[in-house]
């Protein structure tokens, strides 16, 4: 997950490893759409539990699911064309793990933030989930279980809580 068109509330050289508060914030009021083929959207926020999501994951036969997305790693911008790229990289990966998913898009409060495509995958654990974020240079990914509220979850070591 990154923020807005990809650009950090701060220069390059005074970036640390871990989000601010600021992006912190905004990553908790984005809201974390999934295209369910057929049906109405289903929309994820953090900090509250989905019976939709719970639903879909026992059609699934699956107890956990991610949010990840492959768009402006490190809340980097990247053009159009990368992140096109990058998000294709990401499909194929999780294909090649033999994961179910759908497509999604993470959309910001901000209106100057360009949703960010993303992929809502079944049944993957948190290890992995956290391996794939990092994997694709994100500072945080979503995840959540059945019965349980979605969370925003650090990826690179740092800790992003949910409240």
């Amino acid at each position: 997950m990154s923020r807005g068109k990809g650009r950090s509330r701060r220069p390059a050289a005074h970036r640390r490893d871990a989000p601010d508060a600021a992006l912190l914030a905004a990553y908790r009021t984005t809201r974390f759409v999934v295209d369910i083929p057929g049906k109405s959207a289903l929309t994820l926020r953090i900090g509250r539990q989905s019976a939709r999501a719970d639903a879909l994951l026992r059609t699934w036969m699956a107890s956990r699911w991610a949010f990840i997305t492959a768009w402006n790693p490190g809340s980097r911008s990247l053009s159009a064309q990368a992140n096109a790229r990058r998000h294709r990289m990401l499909r194929c990966h999780v294909l090649a793990l033999g994961r179910t998913f759908f497509t999604g898009r993470g959309i910001g409060a901000d209106a100057n933030w360009t949703p960010e495509e993303s992929l809502w995958i079944v049944g993957l654990d948190l290890r992995a989930a956290k391996e794939l974020g990092r994997r694709f240079g994100q500072n945080c990914i979503v995840v959540g279980a059945r019965g349980r509220a979605a969370r925003l979850v650090a990826c690179a070591g740092h800790r992003a809580s949910s409240r």
